[in-house]
C-alpha cells in the first residue's frame, strides 16, 4: 500500500521535530520553516576547518589563481549541495535511512553507513582537536606544541563532551546555539582580517603581499579537491537536516545558497589572509600568537568553535542507529554518545594530522554517493522510497569502482571522475540486470523515437552530460579552459536538476517497506 509520508499528528510531529527525530520520516505536519535547518548547516560550514582549508590553498597557489579555485569550488557546492537537499526533503529521511531504497538495507547498514560514521566522527575529532588546541594554546601557553599528553586528553575529553552535548539531547537547542556561534565566529574573523591589514600597514601593503604569494605551474584540482573535501560530506548528510523543511522547492535550493556558500566564500578568503601572517597555515597559532588576540576574544571563540561538532556528533548517531536498527528517538540519544566517545578518542590521537588526506577521502567518496542516491530517487524510482530489504550490489560497485577509478586516474578532477564514473556503471549495471527476472531493484526502461533511453530525463541526461565534460575535459585542457569546464559541467547538471523537480509537485511517496 502506497502512503504519502504524513504518518504523525501536527502537534506530535512540531514536538518531535523540534526534540529530533531517529531514522523515521518527518510528516509535512512536523516539517518546519527552512531557516532552522539552514542555520544549522551554516553553524556547520562556519568553523575552523574551513579557515584551516583556505590557508592551506594560499600556500600552494597565487592569490588570483586561489580566488578562482574558491569559486570553482563554491559553484559545486552549491550544485551538489542543493540536489542532497531535495533529497531530504522529499524523502523526509536521513542519508542513511534514504540508502535503504538505492542500495538495500543490507549495504546501507554496513557499507553506506559505515562511510557516514567514519567521516562524522572524522569531523567531529578534527574540530574537537581544532577547539582543544585552541584553549591549551590560549590559557596554556606553549609555542612548542608539546603539551603534556594526559593533560591534552583531559581538556579534549572535557571539552568534546561539553560541546557534544546538544547533539545527544536532539535538535531542539540546535537553533539557539547557532544564533549565537555563527555570528562569533564571522566576527573574529572579520577582526583577525582587520587586525592583519593594520600590521601589513593597511589595505595596498597587505593586497601587494597577497599577490606576491606562489604561482603554482600546478592544476588547480588539487586545491579545488581541498576545497570540495570541506563540504562534500553535506553532498551525502545535508539530508539529516533539509528533512525538516517544508517544500522541495524553492526551500531546497535556500539552504546551501544562503546558509552555505556565503560563510564558505567568507571563510575561505579569511585563512588566505591570515596565512600571510606566517609561512604556515596554523590558523590556531597565526591568532594566538601573530595577532595576540586578547583572552577574551579567544574564550568567545573557543565557545563558538566548540559548537559546531554538533552535526558530527549528531549525524554519526544517525548512522550509527541505521547499523543497529534503531529506529526510536530516544535510542538514537544513547547511540550518538557512543559516537562522541569515540570522536573524542579520534581527538586525543591526534587525528588533525591527517587532514588533508581526509579531505581527499570526503571529496571522492561522498559525492558519488550522494549523487547516486539522488539519480536513482529522482529518475531511476521516478520519487517512490521504499526500504529494500535485499541488497543492491550493482549499486554498491558501481559506487565502489567509480571511486576507485577517479582516485587511480591521472589528472583531472578526482570529485567529477568519480561521480560520472559511479552514475555510469550504475546506469550500466542497472540496465542489464533489470532484464533479469524478478530483479528486487528492477527498473522499467523505454526507448524513444531517437533511441534514447527515455527515463531520468531531464536530470539524467544532464547530469551525465554535465558531470562527463566536468570529469574528462580538464584532462586535455590547460587552465583556464579546465577550470571553465568544470563550472560548465556543474551548471549543466544544475540546469537538469531544476528542470526535473520544477515540473513535479507535492513530496515523495513512499512505498509499503519490505
Amino acid at each position: 500500500m502506497n502512503k504519502e509520508i504524513a504518518p504523525q499528528s501536527s502537534h506530535g510531529g512540531q514536538r518531535q521535530a523540534s526534540e529530533g527525530f531517529g531514522l523515521e520520516a518527518i510528516p509535512p505536519s512536523g516539517r518546519l520553516h527552512w531557516l532552522r535547518p539552514t542555520l544549522i548547516y551554516a553553524g556547520c560550514m562556519v568553523s575552523f576547518p574551513v579557515i584551516y582549508a583556505g590557508a592551506i590553498l594560499f600556500q600552494m597557489y597565487s592569490f588570483g589563481q586561489s580566488i578562482f579555485g574558491i569559486l570553482i569550488a563554491l559553484v559545486a557546492i552549491l550544485v551538489f549541495d542543493w540536489i542532497n537537499s531535495a533529497l531530504g526533503a522529499d524523502t523526509g529521511r536521513p542519508a542513511s535511512m534514504i540508502s535503504r531504497g538505492t542500495f538495500g538495507t543490507p549495504v546501507s547498514r554496513w557499507f553506506i553507513s559505515v562511510i557516514l560514521v567514519l567521516i562524522c566522527l572524522g569531523w567531529f575529532g578534527i574540530q574537537v582537536e581544532i577547539t582543544s588546541r585552541l584553549f591549551l594554546f590560549s590559557f596554556f601557553s606553549n609555542s612548542t606544541d608539546s603539551f603534556e599528553p594526559s593533560f591534552y586528553c583531559f581538556i579534549t575529553i572535557v571539552l568534546g563532551l561539553i560541546f557534544a552535548l546538544p547533539s545527544i539531547i536532539g535538535l531542539k537547542i540546535f537553533p539557539w546555539i547557532y544564533f549565537l556561534s555563527i555570528p562569533i565566529i564571522l566576527l573574529v574573523s572579520l577582526g583577525s582580517i582587520i587586525l592583519t591589514i593594520s600590521n601589513f600597514g593597511g589595505i595596498a601593503s597587505a593586497f601587494q603581499f597577497l599577490q606576491s604569494g606562489p604561482s603554482s605551474q600546478t592544476s588547480l584540482s588539487y586545491g579545488v579537491t581541498v576545497l570540495i573535501g570541506v563540504a562534500a560530506a553535506q553532498f551525502l548528510m545535508l539530508s539529516d537536516y533539509s528533512r525538516f523543511i517544508r517544500k522541495l522547492w524553492p526551500d531546497s535550493l535556500y539552504i546551501p545558497l544562503t546558509g552555505i556558500i556565503p560563510p564558505g566564500f567568507f571563510l575561505f578568503l579569511t585563512g588566505m589572509i591570515l596565512a600571510i601572517n606566517s609561512g604556515s597555515g596554523d590558523v590556531v597559532k597565526i591568532l594566538v600568537y601573530d595577532l595576540n588576540l586578547p583572552v577574551w576574544v579567544l574564550a568567545v571563540l573557543i565557545f563558538g568553535q566548540g559548537t559546531t561538532v554538533l552535526v558530527g556528533a549528531y549525524s554519526a548517531g544517525l548512522a550509527l542507529a541505521n547499523i543497529f536498527n534503531i529506529t526510536r528517538a530516544e535510542s538514537r540519544s544513547w547511540i550518538t554518545t557512543l559516537a562522541v566517545f569515540i570522536g573524542i578518542g579520534l581527538a586525543c590521537l591526534n587525528f588533525f594530522r591527517y587532514f588533508y588526506y581526509f579531505l581527499f577521502f570526503v571529496a571522492l567518496v561522498c559525492p558519488a554517493l550522494g549523487i547516486v542516491l539522488a539519480i536513482d530517487h529522482f529518475s531511476f524510482r521516478k520519487r517512490l522510497w521504499k526500504s529494500k530489504k535485499e541488497a543492491n550490489w550493482v549499486a554498491f560497485w558501481a559506487t565502489f569502482f567509480g571511486c576507485l577509478f577517479g582516485a587511480l586516474i591521472p589528472g583531472g578532477y578526482p570529485t567529477f571522475l568519480s561521480i560520472f564514473l559511479s552514475v555510469l556503471i550504475y546506469f550500466l549495471g542497472v540496465y542489464f540486470s533489470s532484464k533479469k527476472k524478478n530483479w528486487p531493484f528492477a527498473v522499467e526502461m523505454k526507448k524513444n523515437k531517437g533511441g534514447l533511453l527515455k527515463f531520468g530525463f531531464p536530470f539524467f541526461h544532464f547530469l551525465f552530460l554535465g558531470s562527463g565534460i566536468a570529469a574528462f575535459l580538464p584532462l586535455f585542457f590547460n587552465s583556464p579552459l579546465e577550470e571553465l569546464s568544470v563550472i560548465l559541467g556543474c551548471f549543466l547538471i544544475g540546469i537538469g536538476f531544476f528542470l526535473q523537480i520544477k515540473r513535479e509537485r507535492g513530496l515523495a511517496v513512499e512505498l509499503g517497506g519490505d
